[in-house]
């Protein structure tokens, strides 16, 4: 298996880096195109007609990548409920229908057409067909190693992963369970989660690195320089809450909701639709709103329940 690795890995790093050259020459031609056309009004048919044939070639390239990396489309609404043993066996299958579709249509298909073309003269590049037209059965037969390869990956993968199965089943159960019962009996929510993740860590993996991974993944999550916004989005509003601005904005939607059933909480509705187009962001438009006209609508008579969903809507 080791062979069939080193040999996947070599494929692999072959089409990158005819995928990249490609896409790079596609992007000067493409470039050189549109100076040509609106620079200089003479147009190259040259330029044009070899763009689009390295786009075959970088799709041909692209998709033999990406089914051997296991990152095609699928739908697996079905799939993902299946035993172990079973989803293998689907594998398997699908593999070898591949490996037959590819031999009869691109390999052999592919060549017959490719070779039909070698007489074939393109009037812009003034090279054979057939070099153009090889893309279908060259990246046919590496489509085919491809498959083979799966077939025996997921083969390998069931008699490796069939002895964890039972270990992983047990720590998703205690899990959700742990996460389920301690949200009913009022834990706090970050501390259910976390208790549950944790708890699952340690049965898949027993010891500190379970913990230490735990630790790691707290640390993560909020790690992320697109979070920073939450903070300064709240700030805005409190601060044009605190210099009148939210309230001038719920004058404004009063006049324009006063009139509609339940005027309150429209004019929630509309003074939020303001003030988020004016802070962007739904989260400060909630806390902002919903601390001034939380209390009148309680005033009125609603219930807590439909003020909030009210200033979440």
């Amino acid at each position: 298996m080791k062979a069939l690795d080193a040999i996947k890995n070599v494929l692999n790093k072959i089409l990158e880096i005819l995928g990249t050259v490609t896409l790079g020459i596609m992007t000067i031609l493409v470039v050189y195109q549109v100076i040509t056309r609106y620079v200089f009004n003479a147009p190259s048919p040259f330029s044009e007609a070899l763009s689009q044939y390295l786009f075959v070639w970088m799709i041909m390239f692209g998709s033999a990548y990406v089914y051997g990396s296991r990152e095609h489309l699928t739908i697996d609404l079905l799939k993902d409920k299946f035993s172990p043993k079973l989803n293998m066996i689907v594998e398997v299958i699908a593999n070898v229908c591949l490996f037959a579709f590819i031999l009869l249509v691109c390999v052999y298909g592919g060549w017959k057409y490719t070779a039909s073309q070698v007489n074939r003269i393109d009037p812009s590049l003034h090279i054979s067909m057939a070099i153009l037209y090889t893309s279908v059965p060259f990246t046919g037969v590496i489509t085919l190693y491809y498959a083979v390869y799966n077939c025996i990956s997921s083969i390998r993968d069931y008699q490796q992963g069939k002895r964890d199965m039972t270990t992983i089943a047990l720590a998703g159960t205690v899990m959700i369970v742990l996460i389920f019962v301690t949200l009913a009996i009022g834990f706090p929510i970050g501390l259910s989660i976390g208790m549950g993740s944790a708890v699952a860590l340690y049965i898949i993996m027993p010891g500190q690195n379970a913990l230490i991974i735990a630790a790691q993944k707290m640390f993560q999550s909020v790690n992320s320089f697109s979070l920073l916004a939450i903070p300064f989005f709240v700030l805005a509003g409190n601060l044009m809450n605190s210099g009148g601005i939210a309230r001038r904005l719920v004058g404004c939607a009063k006049l324009v909701a006063h009139r509609l059933p339940g005027a309150l909480a429209q004019t929630n509705i509309v003074a939020n639709m303001l003030f988020g187009a004016m802070s962007g962001s739904g989260v400060a438009a909630a806390v902002a709103m919903g601390g001034i006209l939380g209390p009148l609508e309680k005033e009125e008579g609603y219930s807590d329940e439909y003020i909030a969903v009210c200033n979440i809507a």
